[in-house]
């Protein structure tokens, strides 16, 4: 990864307009953890500048070991350290195996703050394409920042808390929302205590948080996390990350029933990411006003909506969104009453879903594809799919609940006397047992 100069950064720290290129520096600030730090250094000397107490010490500012000085050297250190451990891994992160038997996390050489950023940022590229050796790579970033020197202080956690919060990015996107509030939590707290990090930090993994309460169904606390997040992103000017916390809290809004005011909101992030040029926001705000359009059932103009958010998912190589958004579309044409198509969109949809290791929207999509097979009276198959599904769920009481439904599913299945009514009521549940855990299963009369 290619950073910008010193000079570049520092003068876009103190006053972006004096930038030539700031659009590009300011996009390339915004998805680079590094050189977000680097600006709040910066910031956080200018700031040090204005104080009059300051300038009581100007003669120590002025002697070779002033902090200035001495941060410029630590940004001259984390460069070249950034540039080594990308050497090593790029022909690595090619081949899970070949990253699996290099075994970095047992070379001291390689154990630095340089190597645990590039796994992070390598395993930032892969969430969406390769989410299981995305989490592999924060596996090792979080043994190799353990294992660093706990001489280098501030480094050490920050490294640690941006290790965990990665590897919780990396849960979050197989579904292991439990897991992925455990990093959190704890990625938090290293944050909290490093001198080195600030509210940024802070945010990002606030944001994170949020988008685990929403797609764990603890919306109520999903709106707040995510609006104090998106005031952090815009005191320090991230538009894009402001942009995402918001659709985050719509997110939670179309969840808790409130489809139009969800479906606005998501209208105003669409043309506001329109503007900016932000694809990956874009697509995921038109994913998400177009559920809302169906909730308001609008459709036409929803299939529209997620037509295009499929084709930018595929530009972006989105595997996981757009096979979420393949699904959906296949729930649409099942809900427009056209169920001989609408099956087999969801019969493609469960496939690409189990293979990308997404095993509850798998089995979510299955029983999908089963209450539709069986309302065409074509019930082949449908057992055989049924008992191969696998469901995750965050405690043993959910789980427990879990296999109950799926074992009334199974004898109905068993016995011929299963109806998409019994399907439904199977797939209701346990889309809804997150929010309610301890609701055990009733069978549909």
């Amino acid at each position: 990864m290619t950073h910008p100069d010193e000079a570049v950064l520092s003068a876009f720290s103190l006053d972006a307009e004096s930038v030539t290129d700031r659009e590009a520096v300011a996009a390339h600030v915004a998805d680079c953890e590094i050189c977000q730090q680097a600006v709040a250094a910066y910031r956080q000397v200018d700031g040090a500048l204005r104080h009059a107490e300051t300038w009581e010490n100007l003669a120590a500012l002025q002697s070779p070991g002033d902090r200035l000085a001495q941060f410029q050297d630590v940004r001259r250190r984390v460069q070249r350290e950034d540039e080594e451990a990308s050497r090593v891994l790029e022909p690595l992160l090619n081949s899970p195996l070949r990253f699996r038997n290099a075994k970095l996390e047992n070379k001291p050489r390689w154990h630095t703050e340089g190597m645990v950023r590039m796994l992070c940022a390598a395993a930032n590229e892969r969430h969406e394409s390769r989410p299981t050796f995305s989490l592999e790579l924060t596996v090792t970033a979080c043994t190799i920042a353990k294992a660093l020197p706990q001489t280098t202080g501030a480094g050490r956690r920050l490294s640690m808390g941006m290790a965990l919060r990665e590897r919780a990015n990396a849960l979050r996107y197989l579904g292991k929302f439990k897991d992925a509030l455990v990093a959190l939590e704890y990625a938090e707290r290293f944050f909290d205590t490093s001198p080195g990090a600030d509210d940024f930090d802070l945010a990002l993994v606030w944001l994170l948080r949020a988008t685990v309460f929403m797609k764990s169904d603890r919306l109520p606390e999903g709106i707040v996390v995510a609006r104090d997040a998106s005031r952090v992103f815009r005191d320090y000017g991230d538009r894009d990350r402001e942009l995402t916390s918001v659709m985050v809290e719509a997110c939670c809004l179309l969840l808790s029933g409130h489809a139009q005011e969800a479906a606005e909101a998501f209208g105003r992030v669409s043309e506001l990411a329109r503007e900016r040029g932000n694809t990956r926001v874009l697509a995921s705000a038109l994913q998400n006003g177009a559920a809302a359009l169906v909730d308001l059932r609008e459709l036409d103009r929803a299939e529209r909506i997620y037509s295009e958010a499929l084709v930018l998912y595929d530009e972006l190589g989105a595997s996981t969104e757009k096979a979420r958004t393949m699904w959906a579309l296949g729930s649409l044409v099942v809900a427009r009453g056209q169920l001989e198509e609408g099956a087999a969109r969801l019969d493609h949809s469960r496939a690409e879903l189990a293979r990308l290791g997404l095993t509850n929207d798998a089995a979510q999509a299955t029983l999908e594809w089963a209450e539709a097979r069986l309302a065409l009276n074509k019930p082949e198959g449908v057992a055989a799919a049924c008992r191969k599904i696998v469901v995750v769920f965050s405690s043993e009481g959910m789980q427990h609940h879990a296999k109950e439904a799926l074992a009334a599913l199974h004898e109905g299945l068993r016995a011929g006397k299963a109806t998409p009514e019994l399907v439904r009521s199977v797939r209701v549940y346990l889309e809804q047992l997150p929010a309610n855990p301890t609701q055990p299963f009733v069978m549909a009369s």
